[in-house]
């Protein structure tokens, strides 16, 4: 896969290509900004979080990261 630019999700502008900590700072930032997310993230009954990225193309040409996030909670004792 050619990694010559990347598409600001939001804009669809170019940016520069980030480096791995700039990428993981932008995709935890992201998180941290959707509520939806957040909860889930901050949840003190998540025991485990797995999280993973892949590279694709969008339609408009540009390298998009996506990231996922897999969460498991202990099981309650009946």
């Amino acid at each position: 896969m050619d990694l010559t630019h990347f598409l600001d999700p939001h804009t669809g502008e170019e940016v520069p290509w980030p480096t791995y900590e700039e990428a993981a700072r932008r995709i935890v930032q992201q998180w941290m900004d959707s509520p939806g997310h957040r909860n889930n993230l901050l949840n003190p009954e998540v025991r485990r979080l797995a999280c993973g990225t892949a590279l694709s193309r969008s339609a408009l040409g540009g390298e998009v990261i996506h990231s996922v996030q897999v969460f498991v909670k202990v099981a309650s004792r009946r």
